[in-house]
């Protein structure tokens, strides 16, 4: 017989305040990712050049959004461990490794391009051009386990969600049915006790 795990979570407060940083931490980073990448490496490195504190900005972003985050990832799994069990351990541990993993491969593509735009000059521009043409190449590579991890445990994490609603509603239905029939049960037989008082005192 399995043990009934509680979804009761203490420091309510506190975590409603990480849920709420990292809310608005989610719909800065959507903003500041919605600005369209340079064109080539040469403009990138134009960018990085004339946009440093931006860029700076952006990693801490990144950042601030992953450690956030994660907190809130954890009470969502708490939440969802009566409905998930062992699976929705699963989509907390991925969501949580993969939103970490983003968020490193994100801040690394900027250290290196902010490094390469550091440590280039006139004299080396064209062998600063080729790295940025790597770590460009490289953006995809570093970002997609990421992006896989985290999609698979938001997926997880959706499915136990609609399966918890699903039984919610079912078993609401059940309860209902069952109480309605315990109704009509009890007024049947409510019914047939007058009957048979009455057919008791006709004799």
């Amino acid at each position: 017989m399995g043990t009934q795990v509680s979804s009761d979570i203490d420091h309510k407060a506190t975590l409603a305040v990480f849920a709420l940083i990292a809310a608005t931490l989610s719909v800065l980073l959507l903003v500041a990712s919605l600005v369209p990448p340079p064109a080539s490496p040469s403009e990138l490195l134009a960018m990085a050049s004339g946009h440093r504190a931006a860029y700076g900005a952006f990693a801490s972003l990144v950042l601030a959004w992953a450690v956030f985050s994660v907190p809130l990832i954890v009470t969502l799994g708490h939440l969802l461990r009566p409905y998930g069990g062992t699976l929705a351990a699963i989509a907390q541990l991925l969501s949580a490794i993969g939103v970490l993993l983003l968020a490193f491969a994100i801040f690394t593509h900027i250290g290196a391009v902010l490094a390469i735009a550091d440590a280039s000059g006139p004299a080396r521009a064209q062998d600063a051009t080729y790295q940025a043409a790597i770590w460009s190449s490289l953006g995809f590579y570093l970002t997609d386990p990421g992006l896989m991890t985290w999609g698979l445990g938001q997926f997880l994490f959706g499915w136990i969600a609609w399966r918890s609603v699903g039984s919610g509603a079912v078993c609401h239905g059940l309860r209902a049915a069952a109480d309605r029939g315990s109704r009509l049960s009890g007024q049947f037989q409510r019914l047939g006790t007058r009957k048979h008082d009455h057919d008791f005192a006709s004799l």
